[in-house]
């Protein structure tokens, strides 16, 4: 069980206990509801010659605490767009999603993965269908902090070509208007694969490509309020809210007149070859240059792409090219994003976590072999999971990584069929510790389990990488076919 307690009782504490142990008696006064029934809230602007292709914004309206940041900011925004595109009489060639989720932050108790159940339940439950004709989901959370003088653009690489080039759109327009002329920073864009902590998460599982558009601080220096008491309104200011809900609107509607849709596919190229270490895999006997010219073939196929989209005009072929840039990217979303890493909630590409894994039970092997058993434990804590795990019982390592990612005994909604597989080395860990202590240096034991787990994580790891290199083959096939329908035209 665990307690939010305020800063002030922290300090009484710490202070009792420099004087000696403390007892403290806690009471928990929550009540569980299995029952319970969440609603998400959607509103459409149907699209005026594209109506089968969507533009989805979204923002959560649980909480935690006075959430005014987390997230009745991102709800005021995701409104406020929404009044905006409606008053001012805009007409969307796609039709554009306006979502007020549930179940961000909570869903169900009893599943290890038990948020983002609103966003999961509309795209994949409600409607599949929008998988693979959804240009792009706009996270809309937070953006409204007082004391914001610019604009960051965040989101996936397949969106960062595109909002790196709505950078220049953005200071133009905030350089020249009152008020925010006055103090506006140049704004700045980045992109990474997406937080599990976030409703973008069960797009871009989904093949869906998210981006995020909202106001912040240029200089560091606000305080730490994430789910805390300290979230509420006397942090939110009108003019953050107007440049997020106004940035947010400004990179829509590029998107929804973009002939081409402007995916940017080689920057997510550039991540997975920085993920594939050649050292580690032909450690493992695995040959690496199948996978890694997949990625080069798909790397350069994207940048072609890119290129000819960004000058493409309509044409007879450009509604073709467009789903099926949307198909190839929900292929890659299926197929290479999982889930993973020591606390479990982490984006990774298939291959990463068993690519960690065997060489750190290859090193272990290799320092157990010359009686190094300090090499040998300190590889070992290199396992995923297990550098925090030796703190603890395996019971509470058993329980807490191995079950709790076994769809057996465990609903794993998002997560499920994206699992990495986490390889179970603590009590070979143990074991070894307890010999080091004992002085003894018979390791004879421990080495003949960790080679039979060795050669399971290089199992796993071939299959990984097998996914990689079929899953870009084929994307790069159909960029390919893509490519030559916008030079024919």
């Amino acid at each position: 069980m665990a307690l939010d307690i305020g800063h002030n009782s922290v300090a009484y504490l710490r202070g009792l206990l420099a004087e000696g142990s403390v007892t403290v008696n806690a009471k928990s006064d929550v009540t569980l509801k299995y029952d319970g029934t969440g609603h998400n809230v959607v509103g459409y602007l149907p699209g005026s010659t594209h109506a089968d292709e969507y533009i989805i914004i979204g923002g959560h309206y649980d909480k935690w605490w006075y959430s005014a940041s987390d997230d009745s900011a991102g709800v005021a925004r995701l409104l406020g767009i929404a009044k905006a595109m409606v008053d001012s009489g805009y007409q969307p060639a796609r039709t554009i999603v306006f979502i007020a989720l549930s179940a961000e932050e909570y869903g169900w108790a009893e599943s290890t993965y038990a948020w983002l159940q609103g966003s999961w339940g509309f795209i994949n439950a409600s409607h599949p269908e929008m998988i693979g004709k959804t240009l792009a989901y706009f996270n809309s959370e937070g953006g409204g902090t007082k004391g914001a003088t610019t604009v960051y653009a965040s989101g996936s690489p397949q969106t960062f070509g595109f909002s790196s080039s709505l950078l220049g759109v953005f200071d133009n327009f905030f350089t020249k208007t009152a008020p925010f002329s006055s103090y506006y920073y140049p704004s700045s864009a980045s992109n990474s694969l997406f937080s599990t902590w976030t409703d973008s998460c069960s797009f871009g599982v989904s093949g869906v490509p998210w981006m995020e558009v909202r106001s912040g601080r240029a200089v560091p220096g606000f305080n730490y309020t994430y789910h805390t008491t300290w979230d509420n309104m006397d942090r939110i200011g009108a003019e953050s809210l107007a440049i997020s809900a106004i940035s947010s609107g400004i990179a829509m509607i590029r998107l929804d007149r973009s002939v081409v849709t402007p995916y940017s596919m080689q920057y997510l190229a550039d991540k997975i070859m920085k993920t594939l270490d050649s050292r580690a895999i032909s450690a493992a006997g695995i040959n690496p240059k199948p996978a890694q010219s997949a990625v080069l073939d798909f790397k350069y196929a994207a940048e072609r792409v890119w290129h000819l989209a960004a000058a493409a005009q309509p044409s007879a072929s450009t509604d073709e090219v467009n789903h099926m840039l949307m198909e190839v990217l929900q292929d890659i979303g299926w197929n290479l994003f999982w889930i993973g890493s020591d606390v479990q909630d982490t984006t990774l590409f298939p291959h990463q976590q068993a690519q960690r894994d065997s060489a750190a039970i290859g090193k272990a092997l290799a320092a157990l072999k010359t009686k190094d058993i300090d090499a040998a434990l300190a590889s070992l804590k290199e396992v995923t999971a297990l550098w925090w795990a030796v703190n603890f019982e395996y019971e509470v390592y058993n329980e807490f990584v191995i079950n709790w990612v076994n769809p057996g005994l465990h609903p794993l909604f998002w997560a499920e069929g994206r699992l990495s597989v986490y390889t179970d080395v603590l009590q070979e860990y143990f074991s070894l510790a307890a010999k080091k202590q004992a002085g003894n240096t018979n390791y004879a034991a421990e080495m003949s389990s960790l080679k039979d787990k060795y050669a399971s994580v290089v199992g796993d790891l071939t299959a990984d990488l097998d996914i990689v290199t079929v899953t870009l083959t084929s994307a790069t096939a159909q960029l390919d076919q893509v490519e030559s329908m916008l030079t024919s035209t």
